[in-house]
């Protein structure tokens, strides 16, 4: 298995690739898992992406949504 994507409860998405990777340091970590949370469409032109880098807290949600009416941050 190299890589999966897993929806969770909360509407978020967790993916995970069990393959190393090489950062720009030259590191190689001997896996990546990433969530995030998507919101609309992509349009035709895949111009109205937006993305929020968020680090260094204990949630990623950026938003309320059906699945998590928490606010977000």
């Amino acid at each position: 298995m190299s890589d999966s994507f897993e929806p969770l409860c909360d509407g978020s998405i967790r993916y995970h690739n069990d393959l190393p990777f090489r950062l720009e340091s030259g590191a190689h970590p001997p896996d990546l898992t990433l969530v995030y949370e998507t919101w609309g469409a992509l349009n035709a032109k895949k111009s109205n992406a937006v993305l929020v880098h968020h680090a260094l807290s204990v949630g990623a949600q950026a938003r309320k949504q059906d699945q998590n009416p928490d606010f977000g941050w």
